[in-house]
C-alpha cells in the first residue's frame, strides 16, 4: 500500500470515529475530567501531607512524630475516598484508573512520610544540577573544570517558613525526582534528570508538540488495528483466542499502546506547564530509553522503564528491611532479594487495587476468583523478583547504580590500594592505606571522619591515606552511605 493510501485510511478512520476534544481527553488526559465532587477529599489529603512533610524539616522535627503518625490515618482515609468511592459517578474507565493510581501513590507517600521516615531519619534533599555547580565553579576559580569533575552540591534544608512550604509542595508533586526549580533535582532522581537541559523554551515546546502529534497518530493507527481484529471479547483472555501470528502482533500493539498511554499525557502536561512558565529542565521525557531495547530484566526496570514510583517503593522497602534481624541486615544478597520482593509486591498491589475498583460494565470479563483480584496481574509482578534473583545468581547483573555527580558505578567510585605509605612526622613513620575516590565520595569520607578519625593524610581532592586498622570499618560505612544515595535497581520502581 502506498503512503497516500495509508494516510487516506488513517484519515478515514479518524473521521469515522468522529473523536471530539473531550473524547481525546478521556483517553489521554483523563485527569482533566475528574468530577468536582471528588476534589474536597483530594484537597484535604494533600493539605495533611504537606503539613506532615513541613514538620519533618523543622528543627524539632522528632517531637512532631506522634502527630504525623496520627494524621496519617485521616490522610489515608481521604485518599481511599478519592480513589475508590462510589458516592459520585465517574465518566469512564480512564478517569477511574487515573484517580485510583493517584490515590494509591498518595497512600504510599503518607506511609513513607509519617511512618517509615521516623525509622531511619532520612529526609530528602535538593541536589544542585552539575551544570549549575560547574557555572559556580568557573566563576570562583581560574581553573575551568570538566563537568564530570564537579561534585554534586547538596543544598541545605530550608530555614524559613516559605522555604519549608516550597520544599514540602515540591517534594509531594515530584514523583520522579524532578523539581519545579530548574537548577536542581531531588537526591532520589534517576541519573538522566541530572543532565537534562533543553536548549530553549521554544525548542522544548516545538519538539514536544511534534512528538505529541506523532504519538497521537501512532495511537490512532494501533487503535484501528486492534479494533479491526475479530476476537472473542466475551472471554476473560481474548488474545489467546486468536491465531498465534495475530497473538504476537496484537500483544506488541497493546504494549506500544501502553507505552503511549504513559508518554502522551506526560508530553501534553510538559507542553502545558512549560508554556505557562515552568522550567523546561523540569520536564524530561517520562521514559529515558525505549523499553523494548532493554537487554536484561534488571536494565529494563532500572534504566528503561518509568521511575514514577521509584522513591515510594524504595522507601517502603527500606521500612520492611528495618525489621530484619541483625545478621540478615548485613547480608547484601538477602537484602536485595527481600527488596525485590517488597517492591514488586507493592507494584502488584497497586495494579490490583486500581483494577479491582473498575465497575464490571467498564471492563471486559476478567478472571477474579479471589476478592476480585486479577490473578494474571499478581503472577506477572510476583515472578519478576524470581527472574531478577536468578539473573543475579548467574552473574548477569552488573552494577546499575549511578551517582549524582556523573554516571559511574559506586564500585568504581572508590578504590583501596593495599600499599603501605609513610610520611615523616618529626622522625615518626606512619603507615596507611591509599584510598582513591571521586570528589563526591571524598566529601562523604570527610563527614565520616568527623565522627571517627581514620584519615591519616589528606593528599588531594581524590586521594586520602587512611589508618590500616580502620579499612574494613571505613569500607562498610562508605558502602552504607553510597547505598543510600545510589541509583540502583533496588531503588527502581516498576
Amino acid at each position: 500500500m502506498s503512503s497516500e493510501g495509508i494516510m487516506d485510511r488513517i484519515t478515514a478512520g479518524m473521521a469515522a470515529k468522529n473523536r471530539s476534544l473531550i473524547g481525546v481527553a478521556s483517553v489521554f488526559l483523563p485527569n482533566l475530567l475528574i468530577p468536582l465532587e471528588f476534589q474536597p477529599a483530594m484537597t484535604g489529603a494533600l493539605l495533611i501531607l504537606v503539613f506532615c512533610v513541613y514538620t519533618t524539616v523543622l528543627p524539632n522535627y522528632k517531637t512532631w512524630a506522634p502527630l504525623r503518625i496520627g494524621l496519617a490515618i485521616p490522610a489515608i482515609y481521604l485518599f481511599i475516598d478519592y480513589g475508590w468511592s462510589r458516592a459520585y459517578p465517574r465518566p469512564n474507565r480512564g478517569v477511574h484508573l487515573g484517580m485510583a493510581t493517584t490515590a494509591f501513590y498518595g497512600i504510599m507517600k503518607v506511609v513513607e512520610v509519617c511512618w517509615v521516615r521516623d525509622l531511619d531519619d532520612e529526609r530528602p534533599r535538593w541536589i544542585q544540577k552539575p551544570q549549575q555547580a560547574l557555572d559556580k565553579e568557573q566563576t570562583t576559580s581560574k581553573k575551568v573544570p570538566a563537568p564530570g569533575e564537579v561534585a554534586p552540591v547538596v543544598l541545605p534544608l530550608p530555614q524559613d517558613t516559605w522555604g519549608r512550604i516550597a520544599y514540602s509542595v515540591d517534594y509531594i508533586t515530584s514523583v520522579r525526582g524532578a523539581s519545579w526549580y530548574g537548577d536542581r533535582v531531588w537526591d532520589f532522581a534517576p541519573p538522566y534528570l541530572y543532565n537534562y537541559s533543553p536548549p530553549s523554551r521554544a525548542g522544548h515546546i516545538l519538539f514536544n508538540l511534534a512528538f505529541a502529534i506523532f504519538q497521537y497518530l501512532a495511537a490512532d493507527c494501533l487503535d484501528m488495528y486492534i479494533k479491526s481484529i475479530p476476537w472473542d471479547r466475551t472471554q476473560g483472555k481474548p488474545v489467546t483466542s486468536l491465531p498465534v501470528p495475530l497473538q504476537i502482533t496484537t500483544v506488541l500493539a497493546i504494549a506500544v499502546h501502553t507505552i503511549l498511554g504513559l508518554t502522551f499525557p506526560a508530553t501534553s502536561y510538559a507542553i502545558l506547564a512549560v508554556s505557562l512558565g515552568s522550567y523546561p529542565s523540569s520536564w524530561a521525557p517520562i521514559l529515558p530509553n525505549f523499553p523494548f531495547a532493554a537487554p536484561t530484566m534488571s536494565e529494563f526496570w532500572s534504566k528503561y522503564w518509568h521511575h514514577l514510583f521509584r522513591r515510594t517503593f524504595r522507601r517502603l522497602a527500606d521500612g520492611g528491611l528495618w525489621y530484619l534481624p541483625g545478621p540478615l541486615k548485613t547480608n547484601r544478597s538477602f537484602n536485595r532479594a527481600i527488596r525485590y520482593t517488597i517492591i514488586f509486591f507493592l507494584s502488584s498491589l497497586l495494579h490490583v487495587a486500581i483494577l479491582a475498583g473498575i465497575p464490571s460494565d467498564w471492563a471486559y470479563p476478567m478472571p477474579r476468583s479471589f476478592l476480585g483480584i486479577d490473578a494474571g496481574t499478581v503472577k506477572f509482578f510476583l515472578t519478576q523478583p524470581l527472574g531478577l534473583i536468578l539473573e543475579d545468581a548467574r552473574g548477569q547483573h552488573k552494577s546499575f547504580r549511578f551517582v549524582a555527580s556523573h554516571a559511574s558505578p559506586p564500585s568504581k567510585r572508590f578504590k583501596l590500594h593495599y600499599i603501605q605509605t609513610e610520611r615523616d612526622n618529626r622522625m615518626r613513620a606512619i603507615k596507611g592505606v591509599l584510598l582513591t575516590c571521586d570528589t563526591a565520595v571524598k566529601q562523604i569520607l570527610l563527614t565520616l571522619n568527623e565522627k571517627e578519625a581514620f584519615i591519616v593524610e589528606d593528599l588531594d581532592e581524590t586521594h586520602v591515606i587512611i589508618a590500616p586498622d580502620k579499612v574494613e570499618r571505613v569500607r562498610s560505612a562508605l558502602a552504607s552511605e553510597l547505598e543510600k544515595n545510589a541509583f540502583s535497581l533496588e531503588a527502581a520502581a516498576p
